[in-house]
């Protein structure tokens, strides 16, 4: 199961991204995110994630993964 966060888009076209997502993302004031459109869908990540050897590797881009490799 996924855990849903909203967040409310202002007319400047700035939205604040929710704490829990942050933390999991490990962002701070000043980082780059990096926004994918994909069949509807839209995955945000930190612009950095091109140093994770695993970021183009989609199909392990999961909350399976996530758990299997929560202690690497």
């Amino acid at each position: 199961m996924a855990d849903i966060f909203t967040s409310r888009l202002r007319a400047d076209g700035a939205a604040e991204i929710p704490e829990p997502v942050r933390l999991r993302l490990g962002l701070r004031a000043g980082d780059t995110l990096r926004f994918v459109l994909r069949d509807g869908a839209v995955t945000i990540d930190r612009g950095d994630a091109d140093d994770n050897p695993f970021a183009t590797f989609t199909e392990w881009n999961g909350e399976a993964d996530d758990r299997a490799y929560a202690d690497l």
